[in-house]
């Protein structure tokens, strides 16, 4: 389980990252920032959010100093939503690499989009997706260890095969 104010957090500082990239691409500031928030995505698409950078500042520098969360939420959506940046990200990336600006605006935008929703709002939009998707997905296809949490997460009107 996790705080979801980290995840709002991290959403914020990828909205300052993402914005930085788009306001100085194309160029070597652009090229680094990207760098630096994809290998952000990447850790929090695998490891989970907790465990990526801006998640760990969070969780070291930040958290203490607040009240306990009011709830705590499941780590895979955010983890999916981690994923879906990610791909986004690399998408900026190889438009980087080709000398395509405009593409560059384009992915970067969209994961900045999202990231806005999430710290603004706290919507988090590859979230919705996950669980959307989620409802398609045999529970039978989940490893074990997630399995649990994952049937917290949706309703009963799914099939548990």
């Amino acid at each position: 389980m996790i705080d979801p104010r980290g995840t709002r957090f991290s959403a914020a500082i990828t909205v300052i990252v993402l914005a930085l990239v788009i306001l100085t691409a194309p160029g070597g500031i652009a090229t680094a920032l990207l760098s630096l928030q994809t290998l952000v995505f990447a850790f929090g698409a695998i490891l989970g959010p907790s465990h990526q950078p801006y998640g760990w500042l969070f969780k070291k520098l930040v958290r203490p100093r607040l009240k306990a969360p009011s709830h705590m939420e499941e780590p895979l959506p955010p983890q999916f939503a981690q994923a879906v940046g990610l791909g986004f990200a690399l998408a900026a990336s190889v438009s980087m690499l080709l000398a395509w600006t405009l593409g560059v605006y384009i992915f970067a935008g969209f994961a900045l989009f999202a990231a806005a929703l999430n710290a603004l709002f706290g919507f988090c939009l590859g979230c919705e997706i996950y669980l959307r998707i989620r409802k398609f997905i045999p529970v039978a296809a989940i490893p074990a260890p997630a399995r649990d949490s994952i049937l917290d997460l949706t309703d009963d009107t799914h099939s548990r095969v």
